[in-house]
Formats: C-alpha cells, structure tokens, sequence
C-alpha cells in the first residue's frame, strides 16, 4: 500500500485519530494515499515537517550598545541612557556628570540600584 507522511498540527494534547492512523503532534506518521487530498485540504494536519520553534534572538543592542551614559534631555533633566534607551530619568546636571565620571562596573551598580 503506498503512503505518505503527515503531521498532525492542531492543539490537541494527545494522539488524534483520523484517516485510519494515529497521529502524534509533530511526529510524522504514514497515512495512506488515497487521503492526500483530504489531509491536503485540512488546517490541521501538513505534509511538510512542523518548524521547530528556536529561541528567541537576542535583540540587538541600540547604537551605544551596553555603554551606559547620562546625557541632556533638555529642560535642564538629564537621564542616564543605554544606547538610545532611556533607564534612569530626572538627575540633576551634577548627577549627570558624577555618573559620567565613573568607570563601566560603577555605572552598572548605579543603574542596577535605581532600576
């Protein structure tokens, strides 16, 4: 008997019985041809091989990178920012500066303590 394989792509937390086999999700299983159009025509089941979901990129870090920085927001308010994003607001010109004075691991101590 010639067959094909199939997968199961629905919701269902267990084998699924249909076109005469059973199906596990993601697991391919041989289903007889004369249901090729069947399953074909079905949202839940595929004949191509389910994608396998990989972790989540790492987003890229903004210009700046991991560089943390205080700089002039205007209104005389100045935040601390890492690349383009803003993680501590409202210092006072002399906290800017203060901060911007210190070395990489003291402005990852600061940052930490007001986050």
């Amino acid at each position: 008997m010639e067959t094909f394989k199939a997968y199961y792509t629905g919701q269902a937390s267990g084998p699924v019985q249909a076109f005469t086999v059973t199906f596990e999700q993601g697991k391919p299983a041989d289903v007889p041809a004369r249901f090729r159009d069947k399953v074909a025509g079905n949202q839940y089941f595929s004949t191509d091989a389910p994608k396998t979901s990989a972790p989540a990129p790492t987003p890229p870090l903004s210009p700046g990178g991991d560089v943390f920085e205080a700089k002039h927001r205007g209104g005389g308010s100045y935040s601390i920012m890492r690349g383009d994003v803003e993680v501590v607001d409202r210092l006072s010109k002399t906290d800017a500066e203060t901060f911007n004075a210190m070395s990489a691991d003291e402005k990852a101590d600061y940052v930490s303590d007001r986050e």
